[in-house]
């Protein structure tokens, strides 16, 4: 019989180590790299169609890219121009990893 907790196990995939450092590919990594992909994926394609009018996926990416810069503009708060600056520098991909730790 299986145990309910088995599903939340840890397994390596693809087994790294490094002295005694184990840096293994893990099924929870592949995971966050799937989710990761994909939330990039949706803010690509979202940003995709430059139209007068957006369409509905174009807003939804656009709403939640606002979302994800204020929170980070927010959590930074240590200067206004600083935050701007790492803002639109970084922007997508931290809004790609934001959305995926969501």
């Amino acid at each position: 019989m299986a145990s309910p907790m088995e599903q939340f196990e840890i397994r390596p995939i693809v087994p790294l180590h490094i002295g005694n450092l184990d840096i293994s590919f893990t099924n929870a990594s592949l995971w966050m790299c799937i989710v990761t992909g994909a939330a990039a994926l949706f803010l690509t394609m979202g940003a995709s169609s430059r139209r007068l009018v957006p369409t509905r996926m174009q807003s939804i990416a656009e709403m939640s890219y606002v979302m994800i810069a204020e929170m980070i503009r927010r959590t930074i708060h240590g200067g206004v121009i600083w935050a701007a600056s790492i803002s639109k520098k970084r922007g997508p991909a931290s809004s790609a990893i934001a959305t995926a730790s969501l």
